[in-house]
């Protein structure tokens, strides 16, 4: 589940328009790029595959013959993998086969575990300060 309130607001119109599986389709396609999109709607066009008809039609209609911006929305992605980390461990699966699946260290898996539970999901590989080791 993706937190909106970490979506770049500038993007947060078009999620809201399209709905976040489709605006996360186009983040995971053109994050960082400008989409060019068309000024008329067709059923084949290429945006139609990638965030369905009725997704690609609103587009049309608000943004078309224009470039739209679709930011790399790194905070809201990385909070939403670390959350999945979380519940993938409260449901018993092992950090080491979560780490494999995920493509990350066991001990990076840990280092989420640990944050998560505390309520920090931000993800941002701060220093950890020494007395929290201990709690």
């Amino acid at each position: 589940m993706i937190d909106l309130s970490l979506i770049p607001p500038g993007f947060r119109q078009v999620v809201e328009l399209v709905g976040p599986t489709a605006a996360m389709a186009l983040v995971e396609r053109y994050g960082g790029l400008e989409l060019h999109v068309p000024a008329r709607f067709s059923a084949d066009m290429p945006l139609c595959a990638l965030v369905g008809p009725e997704a690609a039609r609103k587009l049309v209609q608000m943004y078309g013959h224009t470039k739209l911006y679709i930011p790399l929305c790194q905070r809201a992605l990385v909070a939403a993998r670390n959350a999945e980390i979380l519940a993938r461990y409260q449901a018993g699966e092992s950090p080491r086969v979560i780490a494999r699946d995920c493509q990350m260290s066991e001990r990076w898996v840990w280092e989420i575990i640990r944050k998560t539970r505390r309520g920090r999901t931000d993800g941002d590989g701060g220093q950890v300060e020494v007395f929290d080791l201990w709690k």
